[in-house]
């Protein structure tokens, strides 16, 4: 459900703002303009409606020109509205950054109040500071400025977290510089380790296919397998369906299988050695190509996403997600993208750390590390707002602890 057109003005010296809801279409038209991702695409905005958000379309235009967008989702929460610009808004580099957002906040704020919300949640894809592969800072330049500037709008900033916390998005992310280059420049930059993985992997008989309508339940078997092994819970089979049916233009989910015939026949000319039980699991599966490990990844303007991904603990010899991360790279390349996006880390580097191997993975390829300014609050209801913080820290903790007797 979208929410209908409205607009306000403001005139001030030379600045001649004009804050809009807007229709569907005029969004989709003017986000081209921007540098945008996929969360703020009107497709996102179908995604989450299927699971129960409403959303509206934003904009803010200067002399009749667009210079900012945001689509923003709502969640009914009681009788009142959560409402979230994921990775948005999304603004014109060659404004006054902080002379749009002072207004947009202020405008955003008075409209989201008839639409009875008690909160405006933004996390825009604004960098913090600069890091390399290995974490430490590069520069001493950073924007704290422009964070304080958000809190003197009245944003609650949710901090500097370190660790998987319960944000909407990763403050943290590991990416590769890929523009203009091949897949062999990367390599370069790669460590011992991830080379040998994709030596080995290439030495197998493995395929990518795009998933259809009758492999997408491989898919959704390994990412429900690769949930239970890391202990939470898996999206359900209309959630990746639907992701795959709105997304269509700017999505892959992918599937690395096995050629079972292949490998028996590399098995019986020594070209393969295999353990003995992997042996026969593999001859007992009946099926000719057997599935291994499942990705899903969606494009930016200038960047190609890893978004969700998982594998079959009993395959991992054949180090099928470097056979997938191989292939997406250089997939990526050939779109023209600058950067290819393996998702979230923690942002903590030490050694031994919890979810450290995730990072230790991303890290393997070269690249480097991404810090996000974080996520705010824009607060228009505090007694709601107070009630939501606290009470659903309450009843998360509480099924965390019911999950804890279950296992």
């Amino acid at each position: 459900m979208a929410i209908s057109f409205y607009s306000v003005s403001m005139s001030k010296g030379e600045s001649n703002l004009l804050f809009k809801v807007i229709e569907e279409k005029e969004f989709q038209k003017i986000v081209k303009e921007f540098n945008y991702n996929f969360y703020q695409n009107a497709a996102w905005a179908q995604v989450k409606e299927a699971n129960g958000w409403i959303h509206l379309y934003t904009a803010v235009y200067q002399d009749n020109k667009p210079i900012l967008a945001s689509l923003i989702l709502g969640k009914k929460i009681f009788n009142k509205y959560l409402y979230y610009a994921p990775r948005g808004p999304l603004v014109k580099e060659e404004v006054d950054i902080k002379e749009v957002y002072a207004f947009y906040l202020q405008e955003v704020k008075k409209y989201l109040k008839t639409q009875k919300g008690f909160t405006f949640k933004f996390d825009p894809m604004i960098t913090y500071q600069d890091h390399d592969k290995d974490g430490n800072v590069v520069s001493e330049n950073n924007n704290q400025e422009f964070v304080d500037f958000l809190k003197k709008q009245g944003a609650k900033h949710r901090g500097f977290t370190i660790g998987y916390t319960n944000e909407a998005q990763f403050r943290w992310s590991y990416a590769l510089d890929i523009k203009d280059k091949e897949f062999n420049d990367l390599m370069t930059d790669m460590n011992s380790r991830c080379k040998r993985s994709l030596k080995k992997a290439d030495k197998y008989p493995l395929i990518l296919k795009d998933v259809d309508d009758i492999s997408i339940k491989d898919f959704k078997d390994i990412m429900e397998s690769t949930a239970e092994r890391q202990h939470h819970g898996d999206r359900t089979l209309k959630y990746y369906e639907t992701l795959k049916t709105e997304l269509k233009s700017i999505i892959r989910m992918c599937l690395i299988y096995l050629d079972k015939e292949k490998l028996l026949e590399g098995l019986a000319t020594g070209t393969y050695k295999l353990d003995e039980d992997m042996v026969a699991d593999i001859k007992n599966d009946k099926r000719a190509l057997i599935p291994l490990s499942a990705g899903v990844f969606i494009e930016d303007k200038d960047r190609l996403n890893y978004v969700y991904g998982g594998t079959y603990s009993k395959y991992f010899p054949f180090m099928a997600p470097y056979k997938m991360q191989e292939e997406m790279i250089k997939y990526a390349i050939e779109k023209k993208k600058d950067f290819y996006d393996f998702g979230g880390i923690s942002g903590d580097f030490k050694p031994g750390s919890k979810e450290y191997g995730v990072y230790e993975y991303k890290r393997g390829y070269g690249g480097f590390v991404i810090e996000y300014i974080g996520e705010f609050d824009l607060v228009i209801d505090y007694p709601f707002f107070l009630f939501y913080k606290y009470g659903f820290a309450i009843y998360r903790n509480f099924k965390k602890i019911i999950y804890g007797l279950r296992k």
